[in-house]
């Protein structure tokens, strides 16, 4: 057997296959546009913030300070679902100081204290959230300090 037979296709059959895609492909597109939008006003606060300090940053220099700092680039995830589903997508970021003893209770228990915290911008309706944002959090006098990043997920995107 050289050649096997190809079932024909009718015209009308490839038409309406043609259409609900194009179709489909219209629905994600306007999805997209529409939570671009939502994202651009539900963040619009917190890049203003950012951005109007990173140009008091350049304009008005600090002194050099003998501190470091942590500088955290938040790029993006992968595979961030909730439940099978997209998610409405926010990083929270903490640097913890070194680890303090309690003082009451269990002599070996240590408690950690916040020492800056920062928050990222909402992505909504996404299983690959991404940020690209530069966060600056300290000052770090040690070896000892720890940064946290949690991930989370938000039902009502409006309501945050």
């Amino acid at each position: 057997l050289i050649a096997e037979a190809v079932p024909m296709i009718a015209p009308s059959r490839l038409l309406k296959n043609a259409l609900l895609a194009a179709g489909y492909a219209l629905k994600d597109t306007a999805w997209r546009f529409g939570t671009g939008a939502l994202e651009l006003a539900l963040n619009a606060e917190h890049t203003l913030t950012q951005e109007m300090a990173e140009v008091a940053e350049f304009m008005f220099p600090q002194e050099a300070v003998a501190c470091c700092r942590l500088r955290v680039q938040l790029m993006s995830g992968r595979r961030v679902t909730w439940r099978g589903g997209p998610v409405n997508a926010k990083a929270h970021l903490e640097l913890l100081g070194p680890a303090e003893e309690a003082g009451r209770g269990s002599p070996h228990h240590a408690e950690r204290c916040v020492r800056d915290r920062a928050d990222s911008a909402l992505r909504l309706w996404t299983t690959q959230p991404r940020w690209d944002e530069n966060f600056d959090l300290g000052p770090v006098s040690s070896m000892n300090f720890l940064l946290r990043v949690a991930c989370y997920h938000h039902r009502d995107a409006v309501s945050i």
